[in-house]
């Protein structure tokens, strides 16, 4: 799925928003959609630069949506990246680098990429697991398009990335089915409930599509929650996963970035991912879990690169498809580029950067949020990823809050947009990735008073 076209569609769902493509959008003046009455907001005659600006979710405040790494370390990139394009176009074999790409990747790339994740895991990671992608959302599409078709059935955490259900849903075609969550995630008597309630709906099994059905999840520093799976739990998710055939794929683009809220803990780790319970050293079987990884998060969007960790199968699937047939692997010339970063040490040096950064932030917003909440709110403290998840009394409705908060040039995600089933009317997301700690600080003193009027109000 295009990610602008995933962004194009999130705003025409909005009931303030109707989109004009080419155009702009137009705020309805009521909650009818039948409202005649509409004010025009065009696009700058100047080209947008980025997703964000031709989205206008750049604002002047504090800026709770985007997840997104801050400029800081954007800023960063451009000399890396011009170094290590040097070094890499100056030895001898550069010439491959444009030609198109073996199946799986670049091979030191990908020999470079197991040594870094093995590193930060804790875990052993090899090059033969490893599949180049265009990043995450570039990977849940290749898996997708590998192993599915429209009308099968994909099992999703309620809450869950809103971008990917609308990819799921419009794209793809599947019926998506939510699975209950709590604190710990993914509950997995639920998870059983549904994939049994379910399995009439499961198409027969082929060589070319060795699963019955998908499940996606974000096992660690979850989009919007923040949580982690529960490690008494995950076990139980593989095990379920593998006996009614499914492939979970793991969207485990937050794993590198643990934090520490006010520093607390000096040296904090992630949890184990949920691929590392999927021992493929067992007999019985050939693997269920995928890991979906991007350097979006830990060096920069543009670079459009990513990798997927996968068992064997996963990995000679993508070899005879379509796709990589035709072109091979995706990012060919960049992954080359990248190999030299990571063995260079910069890519290690800039996420530590960027988890120093993020924990200033995050310290900084959940300070903010103690001192300033109204009763009767509650959060929970980030331990890792971009995002913290509030939740309000029944009285605030989020979608109602974001639009008083776009008055003072504050944008955030409310909760609904999360939950395939409608719910979390009363919770919020907030990013504290992108905006300085100063200006995230004055934000969240903004919403809280503009909470407590509309408390009062009620």
């Amino acid at each position: 799925m295009s990610l602008v076209l995933g962004r194009h569609l999130f705003l025409a769902s909005r009931p303030s928003l109707n989109a004009l493509p080419a155009a702009g959008y137009s705020f309805l003046k009521s909650n009818s959609f039948q409202s005649s009455q509409r004010t025009i907001v065009t696009r700058s005659p100047k080209m947008a630069e980025t997703l964000f600006e031709d989205l206008m979710l750049i604002t002047s405040g504090a800026n709770f949506a985007i997840g997104s790494p801050p400029l800081e370390i954007l800023e960063t990139c451009p000399k890396i990246v011009s170094e290590a394009m040097q070094t890499r176009l100056s030895r001898p074999n550069a010439t491959k680098l444009f030609q198109y790409g073996p199946y799986a990747g670049d091979p030191a790339f990908r020999r470079q990429l197991g040594s870094f994740l093995s590193k930060r895991y804790g875990q052993p990671v090899t090059a033969d697991s490893l599949a180049v992608t265009g990043g995450a959302t570039a990977g849940l599409s290749m898996l997708c398009s590998t192993f599915f078709n429209k009308g099968d059935v994909i099992f999703v955490e309620d809450l869950s990335y809103f971008l990917a259900l609308t990819y799921f849903q419009r794209d793809c075609g599947f019926k998506v089915v939510p699975i209950a969550t709590d604190d710990d995630g993914v509950i997995p008597e639920a998870m059983e409930r549904a994939v049994t309630s379910h399995t009439g709906e499961f198409r027969g099994v082929s060589e070319s599509h060795p699963f019955s059905g998908a499940m996606y999840l974000m096992p660690t520093f979850h989009n919007p929650t923040g949580r982690c799976l529960a490690p008494s739990r995950c076990a139980r998710v593989v095990e379920i996963a593998r006996r009614h055939n499914l492939l979970v794929v793991c969207d485990d683009v937050y794993n590198l970035l643990p934090v520490s809220v006010d520093g607390k803990d000096p040296d904090p780790i992630s949890p184990p991912r949920l691929i590392s319970y999927d021992d493929m050293a067992d007999p019985s079987t050939q693997g269920n879990i995928v890991s979906n990884g991007t350097f979006s998060k830990i060096f920069g969007p543009g670079v459009r690169l990513g990798w997927i960790e996968a068992p064997p199968r996963v990995i000679q699937a993508f070899r005879k498809s379509g796709f990589h047939q035709s072109g091979g692997a995706p990012q060919h010339l960049v992954a080359g580029m990248m190999s030299v970063i990571l063995e260079s040490g910069q890519q290690t040096e800039l996420l530590n950067v960027s988890r120093k950064g993020l924990e200033e932030r995050a310290t900084a917003i959940c300070q903010a949020l103690d001192r300033c909440l109204p009763p009767g709110c509650s959060y929970k403290k980030p331990l890792g990823g971009y995002f913290l998840w509030i939740e309000f009394p029944e009285a605030i409705d989020g979608v109602e809050l974001a639009k008083e908060l776009q008055k003072h040039n504050i944008t955030l995600q409310p909760g609904v947009r999360f939950s395939i089933a409608n719910k979390y009317k009363n919770c919020v997301r907030l990013s504290f990735s992108f905006s300085p700690s100063d200006v995230l600080v004055a934000g969240v003193e903004t919403m809280c008073e503009v909470v407590r009027e509309m408390l009062q109000a009620k």
